[in-house]
């Protein structure tokens, strides 16, 4: 009840503040939303509603004063800074948006935020300055695959493919083995593509092979497999088969230790692929490590374990 009375209450303070205005009393409007913000300082209403007014009759400096005092207050408030910025950017004043876009990105605020800065950036040509925000925002919302993936891009999109050759590989470098994004991978690989750099692409696609888990390699395979058909020969389209084939077999084997028909189909596969003698062994020694349940009946036991052997030495 009594937030409903504050918003009523506010309500009228701005009506008043705009009939003040509307009959040309600047100066009482002006006192009507200070005493408005006596009431309530964090209202970002009450704030926008006055800032707009001065910006109305083109009371800039006095519209500044506003900005300056509510992003003081509440910095976190993304209108604030939003308003501010266009308001300089629509008066021609380019270096006092630009400051005060420096200003906001103190904060380390939202994606969105960054975006916004960059954007304004490349509405005047200002690709270097552009570039360095990008490298900043990364600092603080690299975590994310594809906030690398957009600078690539812009890099790109730039002509500097140098540069996005370079964003790719930090970002490769910035998650590590353990945390492959497979995104990532595929945006490198048709980076690399479009290039006519296709051995490169070859090559990052088969790393997401060797590298992901067989449930994150649905857009690998793919990708990869309409590389191979457009650029590749019929041995490349052969080993996206059996690279598609091995991650379903260490699949089943993973989800299931004592699927035996897996197990020999993966092993078979090794062999006549040719992997090297320690991956073989591995693998056979993984395939005999999973004992059958004890609940099974002896003679399956007996059967299985005598299958897997007769594989293993032959």
């Amino acid at each position: 009840m009594r937030e409903e009375s504050q918003r009523f209450q506010l309500a009228n303070w701005i009506k008043y503040g705009k009939w003040e205005e509307s009959i040309g009393e600047l100066q009482r409007a002006r006192s009507v939303f200070e005493r408005a913000l006596d009431v309530d300082h964090r209202s970002i209403t009450i704030w926008l509603q006055y800032a707009e007014m001065e910006m109305r009759t083109k009371q800039l400096n006095h519209a500044r004063n506003i900005f300056d005092r509510c992003i003081t207050i509440l910095p976190r408030v993304m209108q604030f800074w939003l308003k501010y910025t266009y308001m300089e950017e629509l008066v021609g004043n380019v270096p006092g948006a630009r400051q005060v876009f420096e200003r906001w990105m103190e904060w380390e605020p939202t994606e969105q935020a960054w975006n916004t800065y960059i954007n304004f950036e490349l509405r005047y040509k200002e690709i270097d300055r552009a570039r360095s925000i990008y490298q900043r925002f990364l600092h603080v919302h690299g975590t994310d695959p594809k906030n690398w993936i957009k600078y690539a891009r812009f890099e790109e999109r730039h002509g500097f493919y140098g540069n996005s050759r370079a964003a790719y590989e930090r970002a490769m470098e910035y998650f590590g083995e353990d945390n492959i994004d497979e995104h990532l991978l595929v945006s490198f690989a048709l980076f690399e593509e479009r290039q006519k750099e296709h051995e490169r692409a070859r090559i990052i696609y088969k790393h997401g092979l060797d590298r992901l888990p067989a449930e994150k390699q649905k857009e690998i395979y793919k990708y990869y497999t309409q590389h191979e058909k457009k650029f590749g020969e019929r041995r490349g389209i052969e080993d996206v088969i059996l690279s598609k084939r091995k991650a379903q077999y260490e699949e089943q084997v993973q989800e299931n230790g004592y699927n035996y028909d897996a197990w020999f189909d993966y092993l078979r596969l090794l062999e006549n692929e040719g992997a090297d003698r320690e991956t073989v062994e591995d693998a056979y020694e993984q395939a005999i490590a999973n004992l059958p349940p004890r609940k099974r009946p002896l003679e399956t036991i007996h059967t299985s374990l005598n299958q897997l052997c007769s594989v293993v030495f032959l």
